[in-house]
């Protein structure tokens, strides 16, 4: 399938997801509100521009100002995670497109991977992510510079030495609150005043610091360094089990949704259309009778819907057809894509 659509359909789905969920209310309010994803550049205030003041305002507190996350933003706040702090220092391109194909190889492997369960942890690395951004500069010691550096490597050194006791975070003490505990907030200022000391201390003939935090031997570095953590880092964990368990939740909760949303695909695509792909493929002899069978099904979806199998099978043809051809099948695969 196209690796362009893989992306496509990823990021739709993520922007699809924040404007469903809603966060939970914070400590102190009762509304709840939700995380705003650009998928492209000004989406946010173009859909502000033509409502009235009020409208406007609800607006605003339904999706925060400081709830706004593009692309690239969402690309620095994973890979982090995924010890990665050096690509992260690289840039905001060069680690987007990192991240980019990272993310399209396990859309295609499974996307049922990609559900409400990620959907949350995605906002609490981001929640984590800006509160460091906000915590390096009230510390002491620091004096300026190499922010960005030191909250990708703080971060990633929490996350690999949790990894490294064969224990998960537990993001849901994030997303519940909406917040970071002062417990990890203190955890991660010992974390990224370890890290500052490394990104500050290149070797002498590299000598330019910024130039040192891009280089894996900086983080090889880090990752060596041992930590006088304020409180033991179990606090913040569960077991590995726990978290597959709550990953297999997840994705078993999203295998059903991508069955129900197959359905609505195929409804939605008219029985004409359904009829003119199997004509077209007829004559090629391009799918198996299985797949043959679903485009049967589909246009004849107005009279009995197919079952969800059926149903994804035939999105599945309708893909396979674009790509080998078929300009009514790469005019309705477009559509989707909306």
């Amino acid at each position: 399938m196209d690796r362009h659509f893989n992306a496509i359909e990823f990021h739709q789905w993520f922007e699809y997801m924040s404007r469903r969920i809603f966060a939970p209310a914070k400590a102190g309010t009762v509304r709840e509100s939700k995380w705003f994803y650009e998928r492209a550049r000004g989406q946010y205030q173009d859909a502000k521009a033509y409502l009235t003041a009020a409208k406007q305002r609800e607006f605003d507190a339904e999706y925060p100002k400081n709830q706004l996350m593009s692309k690239t933003d969402l690309g620095k706040f994973l890979n982090v995670w995924e010890f990665k702090p050096d690509l992260v220092s690289r840039g905001a391109q060069t680690n987007f497109a990192s991240f980019a194909n990272g993310i399209i190889k396990d859309w295609e492997s499974d996307r049922n991977q990609f559900s409400e369960e990620y959907f949350r942890r995605s906002i609490s690395k981001a929640i984590i992510f800006k509160e460091v951004e906000k915590l390096v500069p009230k510390q002491t010691w620091y004096e300026g510079g190499y922010r960005a550096n030191v909250v990708a490597y703080s971060i990633a050194k929490l996350a690999y030495d949790i990894d490294q006791l064969k224990l998960a975070f537990d993001f849901s003490k994030v997303w519940t609150p909406q917040s970071i505990s002062n417990s990890l907030s203190d955890i991660l200022a010992v974390s990224a005043k370890a890290v500052h000391e490394v990104i500050t201390d290149p070797p002498s003939q590299l000598g330019n610091r910024s130039e040192w935090a891009k280089r894996a031997a900086c983080w090889e570095r880090v990752k060596k360094l041992e930590i006088d953590w304020p409180e033991p880092l179990e606090n913040l964990c569960i077991t590995k089990k726990r978290d597959n368990e709550l990953v297999a939740v997840g994705k078993k909760d999203q295998d059903m949704v991508i069955g129900i949303d197959a359905q609505i695909k195929v409804v939605n695509i008219e029985a004409s259309i359904w009829l003119q792909l199997k004509e077209w493929e007829s004559s090629r002899g391009i799918l198996t009778p299985p797949e043959q069978n679903a485009l049967r099904l589909a246009a004849n979806a107005a009279v009995k819907l197919p079952r969800e199998q059926d149903c994804r099978l035939a999105i599945e043809c309708l893909y396979k057809l674009a790509d080998l051809g078929s300009e009514i099948a790469l005019d309705q695969k477009k559509s989707l894509m909306i």
